[in-house]
């Protein structure tokens, strides 16, 4: 979820199904759906499964909707500049105008990650995304551009999980088994220094 001081409004992902639930032993797998037990998902409706919505938190008033085929699971990022940017499950980072919900641009970062569990980090003119499951890439945007292509791309030691943290020129990240801390040049995705901590790490890191 995100707020956007411009509009005032909160943009938050949700998915449109049902589920039924029985007892069974399963087990947790990264990237899979897990609640404690056996469910099915089924479909609302045939047109979307998952939503984008600016909601005024004043009025509970949903400003308006973006469907989406496939389910929203990204984080969501709120700009100075008016944009709502977010992934979608068929491997696009997304761009919306905050008033109106209109697609303005979409980005293919391509079919080896999906979810972009990681909350989109801006800064200086762009945009870092991490795209989860199954394997993980941090992906630097110029959205300085009208038409945003993919400025640089780190696939070493990058978190399913936690988000990025950008400290001025540099961008941090932890990666979620062993512990590995890199550290990039934001601008050209060029490693600066890598440390391991040990452990297994899910939560991300502040400043």
């Amino acid at each position: 979820m995100a707020y956007s001081q411009n509009t005032g409004w909160f943009y938050m992902g949700a998915n449109h199904w049902k589920e039924d639930y029985w007892t069974e032993e399963v087990t947790y797998k990264k990237g899979a759906a897990y609640l404690g037990q056996g469910f099915r998902i089924k479909r609302m409706y045939d047109d979307h499964v998952g939503v984008l919505r600016a909601v005024d938190p004043i009025s509970g008033e949903i400003k308006w909707t973006h469907k989406e085929k496939l389910p929203m699971w990204a984080g969501v990022l709120a700009t100075k500049g008016g944009l709502i940017i977010t992934g979608t499950g068929d491997g696009y980072v997304k761009a919306f105008d905050e008033e109106t919900g209109e697609e303005l641009w979409k980005v293919k970062y391509g079919s080896l990650g999906f979810s972009i569990v990681p909350k989109p980090v801006i800064g200086d003119g762009m945009v870092y995304i991490g795209t989860s499951f199954i394997r993980p890439q941090l992906l630097a945007f110029d959205i300085t551009q009208a038409r945003p292509e993919i400025a640089w791309a780190c696939k070493r030691s990058v978190p399913a999980v936690s988000s990025p943290i950008l400290v001025g020129g540099e961008i941090y990240f932890v990666s979620d088994s062993g512990g590995i801390v890199t550290c990039l040049d934001a601008k050209t995705g060029k490693e600066q220094w890598r440390e391991r901590i040990s452990g297994n790490h899910e939560a991300s890191p502040t400043f």
